[in-house]
């Protein structure tokens, strides 16, 4: 690839909601440069070239790095096109249909010693970051945590199972069970229901980790219009922890948080996008891999998979 320099030149591979989050990231990150747009439809953006053909973008634009933000049955395809030709690959979650898509571009990685990374952008904010900091240090034991989740039906390929590989908590819930395996570590077990057809629209579950921490994670993907931000309680022996969205909103027994970051224009999904490529661009300028490797996020992904196994 291009000698980078002080920039890292991402081509964001989609033009969707997350892929116009992860263009406006690009725009406001220090050291970061958009090189161009692949898209299944032309398009046109002033200033960025635009490609329908991604083997010709990656010819053209000598891109430093891939984003793939595209319907999730595109995952495979375009990770391995940018990873025989050496570029490193951040992809949005949940990285293909199933784990099997992920296992192939963990192996593809591994062949052409290329990184690959996860887009979690929930993990950037500074709030969530915060609390896991709480949880590790011991200072605060959580015993129950409860997070709601409701946004409006899915639509278009996200309700398509052949596309999405499934519904409501593999293409929205898979935020919020990845923050409770962050915090409190892979649970030792897991209980549930999922409901709807053809995908669930309803995901129920309980979960139980080390330290005697009990969770339930309930995502609602129903009705027309949006209803509120993720709702969250994180309730101790001594302490209490209530969050919505990104922001504590109300804190009980420990010290106050950070203010919470603002959320620049055009990041609809919250400020962890930014977070997200400012700490690649970084990475990647150091030579390193993503923070948070393809590797590193197989284990929640083979969660997901076990309880749609299960449903």
């Amino acid at each position: 690839m291009a000698d980078s320099g002080k920039h890292i030149r991402w081509l964001v591979v989609g033009y969707g909601r997350a892929a116009r989050c992860h263009i406006a990231a690009i725009r406001w990150a220090p050291n970061a440069e958009l090189a161009g747009v692949v898209t299944r439809r032309p398009v046109e953006i002033p200033d960025v070239a635009c490609f329908t053909d991604l083997a010709r973008a990656i010819d053209e634009c000598r891109p430093d790095a891939i984003i793939i933000a595209t319907p999730h049955d595109h995952h495979v395809s375009a990770a391995t096109m940018a990873l025989q030709a050496g570029v490193p690959v951040l992809c949005e979650k949940p990285v293909g249909r199933d784990v099997t898509d992920a296992e192939a571009i963990v192996e593809l990685s591994g062949k052409h010693a290329t990184h690959v990374g996860v887009v979690l952008n929930q993990r950037g904010c500074h709030h969530h970051r915060w609390i896991r900091e709480r949880v590790r240090s011991g200072e605060f034991r959580c015993r129950s945590a409860t997070i709601l989740v409701t946004v409006p039906r899915l639509g278009g390929w996200n309700a398509d199972k052949s596309s999405a590989g499934g519904g409501g908590l593999r293409t929205v819930g898979l935020h919020y069970l990845d923050l409770l395996c962050w915090w409190f570590g892979q649970p030792d077990w897991v209980a549930g229901s999922l409901a709807g057809a053809p995908m669930d629209d309803i995901a129920h579950l309980v979960l139980h980790f080390a330290n005697d921490v009990h969770a339930t994670l309930v995502v609602t993907t129903v009705g027309e219009t949006f209803i509120s931000p993720p709702a969250f309680l994180l309730q101790g022996d001594t302490a209490n922890i209530q969050l919505r969205g990104h922001t504590i909103t109300a804190l009980h027994g420990l010290p106050d948080p950070p203010d919470q970051q603002a959320t620049p224009e055009g990041l609809s999904f919250g400020p962890g996008h930014l977070t997200v490529i400012q700490e690649a661009t970084a990475q990647l300028l150091a030579g390193k891999a993503f923070p948070v490797s393809l590797a590193e996020a197989m284990p929640v992904l083979t969660l997901l998979d076990e309880i749609y196994g299960r449903a």
